[in-house]
């Protein structure tokens, strides 16, 4: 299994706290309805929260010989997510641990090597721990519903073979 296959798997079973009660269907629903939505400026995210998220998708889902998370437009569905369909107490809990991990980043270590220490550790919420299991599940949530990805790298077909109603049993 390479690292693609696996993430998608990952993508497949990623329950975000706000979707855990929607089957897969619905929430493979809601990802295409919210990647057509229009997108206009940033209404969750501030622009350096943006630029942040942008990295950490990059490096999570970077460009290969299929497209990375920035490709589709992940941080954008993101701030989507976080605007119309989180609460305000736990979007400003994802927020402060966004910002968490920003500071975090202003040391000597570069933002992957704070990244590999926060991956797989638990933290209280509103944490850089925290924070960065929930965007993660999104980042892949979000790649993993893109038209894109699921035309040209998954291969998706939603009709799948021939419906014969009348043969017999």
């Amino acid at each position: 299994m390479n690292r693609r296959e696996l993430l998608a798997v990952l993508g497949a079973v990623a329950a975000s706290p706000a979707l855990a009660q929607a089957n897969p269907e619905e929430r493979l629903a809601l990802g295409r309805l919210l990647h057509h939505t229009p997108q206009g400026p940033l209404r969750a995210l501030t622009a350096a929260q943006h630029t942040l998220l942008s990295e950490v998708a990059d490096l999570v889902i970077p460009r290969t010989d299929t497209p990375g998370a920035l490709d589709v437009r992940v941080p954008e569905f993101i701030d989507l997510l976080l605007a119309d369909w989180y609460d305000a107490a736990e979007r400003d809990r994802m927020l402060a641990g966004l910002n968490e991990i920003g500071l975090r980043r202003q040391g000597p270590s570069p933002l992957a090597a704070v990244l590999e220490t926060l991956d797989g550790t638990r933290g209280e919420p509103a944490s850089a721990e925290w924070a960065f299991e929930r965007f993660k599940s999104l980042i892949v949530y979000g790649y993993f519903t893109s038209e894109a990805v699921q035309r040209d790298v998954l291969r998706y077909n939603p009709l799948p073979g021939r419906f014969d109603g009348c043969v017999p049993l």
